[in-house]
């Protein structure tokens, strides 16, 4: 699995659950709920950090930062037709 983008709903919901118990051990914020830990942190969800992170990567490869091969990504299979 991935950590930075699982694709099940689930390994994220696992991952989210984690970061979950361990914001909850930091001392002090254990009465508080899940989002106002997070803010109290200065912390973004998993899921949040991912989008910000498929964000870059987006804009690293539209300003030509990062390459893409696209013979690779995007290759057509043999059994495909063109349209």
């Amino acid at each position: 699995m991935a950590a930075w983008a699982p694709w099940a709903v689930a390994d994220a919901a696992t991952l989210e659950a984690v970061q979950q118990k361990m914001v909850k051990n930091v001392s002090g914020l254990r009465s508080r709920a899940y989002e106002e830990r997070l803010q109290e942190l200065r912390m973004d969800s998993l899921a949040e950090r991912r989008v910000d992170i498929d964000m870059v990567q987006t804009y690293k490869i539209i300003s030509g930062f990062d390459k893409v091969n696209s013979d690779i990504w995007f290759k057509m299979k043999s059994y495909e037709r063109p349209t």
